[in-house]
């Protein structure tokens, strides 16, 4: 052909080795020139500009926030650009893409950025687009390309698929927002308290799309998509991990981020002695295709570098409650962050609801251990808020769930590890209610009890308890033969109304038998052993350390200042202390140390002390420490 008639055709360098490349060289009306193109696949003429990507590229652009970022690249470039979409259904079925997703992208790509989209079977059908599109270029006077693709029917339903190109926003959100809002406009024009008045729309969504179309003025879109589509790019997440028990909660959540987030979930089980299997957690799991499943047992770690330190503290908060559940979260948001590391996960996830401490205890030790890291909550955001609302989302996807509609399985909610079980919601809500003796899983009740007394004798070193009856044990050995022990004798319940660091008021039912015999002979100990403004000082700072704790601050400055402090005092707890349990109760009845005892017999005898003492040094202590009361004796006259 006439060289002059021929299109100049420049490919970037990094195509080369595609098969697109191969099939323009059939064809002689292309001057092929390979080199890199800062923008684009194909140059035709300086005039025509093809992005080409298969539909697995598609969807993995979609994922990462690519997409976007390319697309407003393409059609800011000073040639007119269109994109080319190959492969076929087939491929789009196994990018295991959401249809509304994609559908939603390109409806964005093609009204919004006004590329056109052109479709393609394979790399031959590419090259033959080219080449007809090159031709139509020059056969029209102004280059006009086609533009093809149905719009979605109706109004709501083209702004809801345009709105599926905001992160985090699915089919049913995007629907949401527009039966709320009444159009696009409204939407973006929304402050974030606006937002989360839209059911399943919760503080982080609310967040992301404000960030996603903060520069955005209402009505005005496509001078402002930079913006947009950096913060896409930015907040994209790849792979979360989740605390995963295996139960209803967490297996919903584990289906709705693969569907809501389209990202990579791991899964983390925890073992802290809760008594339960954890096998089926992980064929749970691999039933719905995750590939990263760990299951680690914690229970010697979460009672030596959780419990027993808590214990050095005699923490208790508001006068009862031994912090049971209060202590695991901190762990478990400290393994969540570490597999998160080790596997390259961007997020974490947990099934906190938004009412409860949890939520703030894994949160805050996730973001004390990892400031960048990004959480999803899912109950701050989904609008399954009901147990009915949860088993129909199970029922509709296939998983697998032993909670059953009728009520068979305990109607609490339950939550278990080596120091305690808790109970709470059902008949519970009412304060007045006494709870059923049936709910009682740990513990006999106090007058079910042996009617002869149980005695035991605990050794301690250093403030931790290493031992029964003369017998060494682990940490959590300790406190798993201590809960058999004390829930024997009916040792160890609670009924609570609690003050929840969220604002509310709770109550909640716990059996704690090893840790009220624990707490009991720590106490004992240290009578015996510590100075006696040491043991005070220690008290006074006690409620702030439990406070603490309740509250998530393991991993926080004040708490470590404070556990040193504490620590320090335990270097002489030592010895042994002996106990009689009895129906319900715990009672010292000896207590020795043969290395670190303050107890002075000699001193504190009633008897002949043989100067031990001198009882007239009491006069002149007591003067003195009268004095500013006689002073100020003397003024009131």
């Amino acid at each position: 052909m006439d060289p002059s008639q021929a299109f100049s055709m420049h490919v970037d360098d990094r195509e080369a080795s595609s098969p697109v490349l191969a099939a323009l060289h059939l064809y002689p009306e292309f001057r092929i020139q390979v080199e890199r193109l800062p923008v684009g696949d194909y140059l035709i003429d300086d005039s025509l500009l093809f992005e080409r990507k298969t539909l697995m590229d598609l969807a993995a652009s979609i994922k990462d926030g690519r997409l976007f970022v390319q697309a407003e690249r393409l059609a800011s470039a000073g040639p007119r650009g269109a994109l080319i979409l190959e492969g076929t259904a087939k491929d789009l079925t196994e990018s295991r893409m959401r249809r509304e997703a994609i559908q939603g992208a390109l409806v964005t790509l093609t009204l919004f950025f006004g590329l056109p989209l052109l479709r393609a079977r394979d790399p031959d059908e590419s090259a033959r687009l080219m080449l007809f599109a090159a031709r139509q270029q020059r056969s029209f006077a102004r280059g006009a390309i086609p533009r093809h693709g149905k719009r979605p029917r109706g109004k709501a339903r083209l702004q809801s698929y345009i709105l599926q190109g905001l992160p985090r926003i699915g089919p049913e959100r995007a629907k949401r927002l527009i039966e709320h809002f009444g159009s696009i406009e409204a939407v973006i024009a929304a402050d974030a308290e606006a937002l989360t008045e839209v059911p399943g729309i919760g503080d982080a969504v609310a967040e992301t799309i404000r960030w996603a179309v903060r520069e955005i003025p209402a009505g005005i879109y496509s001078s402002t998509f930079p913006s947009w589509s950096r913060t896409m790019a930015q907040g994209a997440i790849k792979k979360v991990v989740l605390a995963y028990s295996g139960g209803l909660d967490t297996s919903v959540i584990l289906k709705w981020l693969q569907e809501e987030y389209g990202c990579e979930v791991v899964t983390f089980t925890a073992d802290i002695g809760q008594g339960e299997e954890l096998e089926p957690a992980r064929a749970k799991a691999e039933a719905a295709g995750v590939k990263e499943i760990y299951i680690d047992d914690l229970r010697e770690e979460f009672v030596r570098d959780f419990v027993f330190p808590m214990f050095r503290a005699n923490a208790i908060y508001e006068g009862e409650y031994l912090l049971g559940t209060s202590i695991a979260r901190p762990l478990i948001g400290k393994r969540l962050i570490e597999i998160a590391a080790e596997t390259g996960a961007d997020a974490i996830s947990h099934g906190a609801t938004g009412k409860g401490n949890d939520q703030v205890r894994f949160e805050l030790t996730a973001y004390a251990l990892n400031p960048d890291i990004k959480i999803i909550a899912p109950w701050r955001e989904w609008d399954l808020l009901s147990r009915e609302k949860l088993m129909d989302y199970a029922a509709s996807r296939g998983i697998a769930v032993e909670m059953k509609r009728d009520g068979t399985k305990s109607p609490y909610s339950m939550d278990a590890n080596l120091l305690h079980i808790s109970y709470e919601g059902y008949d519970l809500e009412d304060p007045w209610v006494e709870p059923g003796a049936d709910m009682w899983r740990w513990s006999v009740a106090p007058q079910d009890a042996p009617d002869q007394p149980t005695v035991i004798e605990l050794m301690f070193e250093r403030g931790d308890c290493v031992g029964i009856d003369g017998q060494r044990m682990s940490p959590a050995e300790v406190l798993a033969e201590l809960n058999r022990i004390g829930g024997a004798n009916g040792i160890g319940r609670s009924d609570i109304v609690e003050n929840r660091y969220v604002g509310m008021k709770s109550r909640g039912c716990y059996e704690t038998p090893g840790g009220t015999i624990l707490l009991k002979a720590h106490r004992a100990m240290e009578s015996l052993t510590l100075d006696r403004e040491a043991a005070h000082l220690k008290d006074e700072l006690m409620p702030r350390y439990a406070s603490l704790v309740y509250n998530g601050y393991w991993f926080a400055p004040e708490r470590l200042m404070l556990q040193a402090a504490i620590d320090a005092t335990q270097a002489v707890v030592n010895g042994v202390v002996r106990l009689r349990l009895y129906k319900g109760n715990v009672m010292v009845v000896g207590r020795k140390s043969e290395t670190n005892s303050l107890f002075d017999a000699s001193i504190a005898t009633f008897e002949e002390d043989a100067g031990a003492y001198d009882q007239k040094d009491a006069t002149g202590f007591i003067r003195l420490n009268a004095l500013r009361l006689r002073v100020a004796g003397r003024k009131r006259r």
